[in-house]
């Protein structure tokens, strides 16, 4: 822990980057509004939304520091000019999608503090209808990336593997994590200090992947509590394109592997993903015409994301095959 920064753990800044969820960041803010004195400031920055976001905050939520940006930084930079300005010595990163548990950011700060050298802290996530929703996770590798080609990762986290995309959590337990969602997540100053927070080139997935593996590597703990558990509706700027979010997704691991793994891994496990993608389509294909030409919602959203590889790679989508 950094010298002067021990009184400033005490208390926390929220920031929460907002863009185009106006009702949803409506609910996150009452949420954080009931956290207490356990809140020092939240600060809501608002990527240039047009659907009255930043009016509303300044309309309903006065007490909240608003920054409107004339430009969609994404997730990572509009994070990191607040966490410079701010003075906190503790930040909560809430996704404006994510609603806050009663007396959650309390629970979530005495977990960290009994951690003196981690630097994140992951909580656990809920979906709307309460089922549990992954939030921490392996690093992407060669094996686990050809489960999930497979479609085989939740059978592996039911036999106790991880893979980036889910991994087994132990119910009221706190312990550490190779990397946990950003969708609701405590990081301290001294961590932010020393590693410059997260990358900017990541405009939007895979960011917190990234920052948590430089903070292994530069000494800080990453931990996952599932002590305390908040909703997470997930995905809501991007629910009207799931395949454009889900190539998104596949370029943020990508470019992890070519800077931490090397660029052998991110060959394979590009190749990986479109031979499981092309799999996972045809199943699913023959999943709607057996529905006689009315297939279900899933299925529907299924061939979109395993389609949007296809086109990605061919270069008919709007993402590079890199």
């Amino acid at each position: 822990m950094a010298p002067g920064n021990e009184a400033s753990r005490d208390k926390l800044d929220v920031v929460v980057v907002s863009y185009q969820v106006r009702e949803l960041l409506r609910a996150c803010l009452r949420s954080v509004r009931a956290q207490g004195d356990v809140v020092a400031d939240c600060w809501v920055f608002d990527n240039a939304s047009s659907d009255g976001s930043a009016d509303m905050v300044a309309a309903e939520f006065p007490e909240m520091r608003l920054v409107r940006s004339r430009e969609n930084l994404g997730f990572g930079r509009a994070n990191n000019r607040v966490m410079r300005e701010s003075g906190a010595g503790v930040f909560a990163l809430v996704n404006p999608d994510v609603e806050l548990s009663a007396g959650s950011l309390r629970t979530a700060l005495g977990e960290l503090a009994r951690e003196p050298r981690a630097g994140v802290l992951g909580v656990s996530l809920a979906n709307p209808d309460g089922s549990p929703q992954p939030s921490r996770f392996a690093f992407p590798g060669l094996g686990n990336q050809a489960l999930e080609a497979l479609g085989l990762h939740r059978l592996a986290a039911r036999l106790g593997v991880a893979t980036p995309s889910v991994g087994p959590e132990r119910a009221h337990h706190t312990g550490p994590a190779p990397w946990v969602s950003g969708a609701c997540m405590l990081v301290t100053r001294e961590l932010f200090q020393r590693s410059g927070g997260f990358d900017e080139d990541f405009f939007l997935y895979g960011e917190e992947m990234e920052w948590c593996w430089r903070a292994h590597a530069t000494g800080f703990g990453v931990r996952h509590t599932t002590q305390v558990r908040v909703l997470h509706h997930g995905g809501a700027s991007g629910a009207d394109q799931l395949g454009a979010v889900f190539v998104r997704n596949l370029e943020g691991r990508l470019e992890f592997l070519r800077r931490h793994r090397g660029a052998w891994r991110a060959a394979i496990t590009r190749e990986l993903f479109t031979l499981g993608s092309l799999l996972r389509f045809g199943y699913w294909r023959l999943r709607a015409l057996l529905a006689g030409g009315h297939p279900s919602e899933r299925t529907r959203a299924q061939l979109e994301r395993f389609g949007a590889v296809w086109a990605w790679r061919t270069g008919m989508g709007k993402g590079s095959a890199r």
